[in-house]
């Protein structure tokens, strides 16, 4: 049941810029996107209302690519 949660997994970006050789991501996802952070915002929110949530599970391949544009603008508005 969801009311059990204590976590959610979020997603601010699908597959990476990059075409490492050892990395599976660039097979998986062929594109590289990113989600507004004002949409991950809402999202969370969403959760938030829902479900008691203690913990936030980040599933990025590239979580700090284009940080300053979208995990950092994120977490200021979740701090504020």
């Amino acid at each position: 049941q969801y009311k059990k949660l204590r976590f959610i997994p979020l997603l601010s970006s699908w597959g990476c810029p990059y075409s490492c050789l050892y990395c599976a991501s660039s097979f998986l996802n062929a594109d590289y996107q990113e989600k507004n952070p004002k949409n991950l915002f809402q999202e969370l929110e969403y959760w938030l209302k829902r479900i008691p949530i203690q913990d936030v599970a980040f599933y990025d391949d590239a979580l700090l690519v284009n940080k300053e544009q979208r995990l950092i603008p994120f977490l200021e508005k979740v701090v504020s």
